[in-house]
C-alpha cells in the first residue's frame, strides 16, 4: 500500500500546485516567486539527498542536470507563470493534463518510440476536452484564450524538457541527487528572471501576509520537494502504466481545489472538459496496464 499512498500524495500536492501559484502570483512577482520556490526546494532536496547518502553519480550529470533545471523547471515554469497571470487554475490544470499525450508523441517525433494506437483516440477525446475548455468560460471566471495559449507553450516546452531529461538519466546517478540538481538550475532562471523583471528587490516582503509565506513554504517544501520524495518512493513498487494513471489524478483532484480556495466557477463545461481530458489521458495507459496484467503468467 505505501507506494501507491506515496504516488497519490503526490498527485495530490501536484494537483495543488496551479492553485497555490495563482494566489501567490497575486502578491508576489513571477521571477522572485520562482527564486524563493525553487531555492526552497533546492535546500531541501539537498538536505534530503544528504542525510539518504544519495549524492553518488554528480560527476556524470552535474552540467547536464544543471542545464536541463534551468530550463525545466525554472524557464518553464516562469511561462507557465506568465500563462496563469492570465487565465484560470482550472484551465491551467486541464491544459497540463495533455502532458502525457504530448510527451508520448514528442517521443515518437524526436526519439522514434512506439506508439499505443490507442493514444491516437485518446488524444482526440482529451484534446477535443480542452478545445471544449478554451473555448468559454463560466461567469465569473478571468480566464482568457491568451493565457491558455501561453500555458500550452509551456507544456510543450516541459514535454521536450522530458525527453532530454531520458537522456540524461541514462548517467548512474541518484534520482533525488539528480532532483535536487534541477532545483538549482531551476533557481537560478528564478534569480535571472527576477532581476530582470524587478531588479530582485521583494519589496513584497514588508507588506506579505502570514498566508503568502505559508503559500511559498507550501510549493518550496511540499509541491517542489516532499512530492518528488513521493513519487521517487512509488515508482520503486508500481508498475510504469499504472504511474501514468496517477498523473492522471491531477485534474480531478485539481480543479475542485481551485472551486474551493480560489472561488473558481466550475460549470457543466468545465464538467465535461473535465471528464472528457481525464479518459482521453487514461484510456492509453489503462489498456497498456490491461494487456500486461493479462500477458503475466499465473501464479504457481
Amino acid at each position: 500500500m505505501l507506494p501507491h499512498l506515496a504516488m497519490t500524495g503526490a498527485a495530490l500536492l501536484w494537483a495543488s500546485a496551479f492553485v497555490a501559484s495563482k494566489a501567490a502570483i497575486a502578491t508576489i512577482p513571477i521571477g522572485e516567486l520562482c527564486l524563493v520556490r525553487f531555492g526552497i526546494g533546492a535546500l531541501f532536496l539537498w538536505a534530503v539527498a544528504l542525510a539518504a547518502g544519495e549524492l553518488r553519480g554528480l560527476k556524470h550529470i552535474a552540467g547536464r542536470a544543471l542545464a536541463v533545471g534551468l530550463f525545466e523547471p525554472g524557464f518553464i515554469t516562469v511561462v507557465v507563470y506568465w500563462g496563469l497571470a492570465r487565465t484560470s487554475a482550472t484551465h491551467g490544470i486541464v491544459i497540463f493534463a495533455l502532458m502525457p499525450l504530448a510527451t508520448a508523441f514528442l517521443g515518437r517525433i524526436f526519439l522514434r518510440e512506439s506508439l499505443n494506437p490507442l493514444l491516437f483516440a485518446g488524444s482526440f477525446l482529451a484534446i477535443g476536452g480542452t478545445v471544449l475548455m478554451v473555448s468559454g468560460t463560466a461567469p465569473g471566471s478571468d480566464a482568457t484564450l491568451m493565457g491558455d495559449g501561453i500555458i500550452a507553450f509551456g507544456l510543450l516546452g516541459a514535454c521536450g524538457a522530458i525527453l532530454v531529461l531520458r537522456r540524461v538519466t541514462q548517467a548512474p546517478a541518484s534520482p533525488l541527487a539528480l532532483t535536487a540538481i534541477q532545483m538549482t538550475g531551476a533557481t537560478a532562471a528564478g534569480l535571472i528572471v527576477a532581476l530582470a523583471e524587478s531588479g530582485a528587490t521583494f519589496a513584497w516582503v514588508g507588506e506579505a501576509s502570514f498566508a503568502t509565506f505559508a503559500i511559498l513554504g507550501y510549493l518550496g517544501v511540499l509541491v517542489s520537494g516532499v512530492a518528488f520524495v513521493f513519487y521517487n518512493l512509488g515508482i520503486r513498487g508500481i508498475e510504469a502504466a499504472r504511474v501514468s494513471l496517477y498523473i492522471v489524478l491531477i485534474t480531478p483532484l485539481g480543479v475542485p481545489l481551485a472551486a474551493i480556495f480560489l472561488a473558481e466557477p466550475v460549470g457543466w463545461r468545465e464538467a465535461a472538459a473535465v471528464a472528457m481530458v481525464v479518459a482521453g489521458v487514461a484510456l492509453p495507459f489503462l489498456a497498456h496496464f490491461g494487456r500486461a496484467a493479462r500477458a503475466r503468467p499465473p501464479a504457481s
